[in-house]
């Protein structure tokens, strides 16, 4: 049996925290562990991610943030590139294809976690999983 997929969802202060609170209790429904880190700058969230193993990182931004080139730099800096980073956004077509071509592998709707997007979830923290562990 395989080990449950562990995902990190952060935010950028000002995001409402209940959206944790109800996607955490989605992941956690269907199997997922969640790691709840509140809000944290994406330095933060890359040294939280990196301290707890994690699969998979979530974070919540407001439109149009700076954040996410900051986090997926911080990604890669710190030797962790290869995880998935799924944004929680209400942000337009373009916002998302510009977060994607940073490396974003989903944008979705905090409050919308679909099964769909709980299907893709599981793929990316699957792919993640395969990857060889940093000691």
């Amino acid at each position: 049996m395989t080990r449950p997929i562990r995902v990190l969802l952060s935010r950028e202060s000002g995001v409402d925290p209940g959206v944790d609170w109800a996607v955490a209790r989605r992941l956690r429904d269907v199997g997922f562990e969640v790691i709840l880190g509140g809000p944290q700058t994406p330095e933060q969230t890359v040294e939280t991610a990196r301290d707890e193993g994690v699969d998979l990182v979530g974070y919540g931004v407001e439109e149009n943030s700076a954040a996410v080139p900051r986090l997926i730099a911080h990604l890669h800096a710190c030797g962790i590139g290869h995880l998935p980073v799924v944004i929680g956004a209400n942000v337009g077509e373009s916002e998302e294809d510009a977060m994607r071509e940073l490396g974003v592998q989903e944008v979705f709707h905090p409050l919308k976690v679909t099964d769909v997007a709980l299907e893709r979830f599981r793929a990316l923290g699957k792919i993640a999983q395969s990857h060889p562990r940093l000691s």
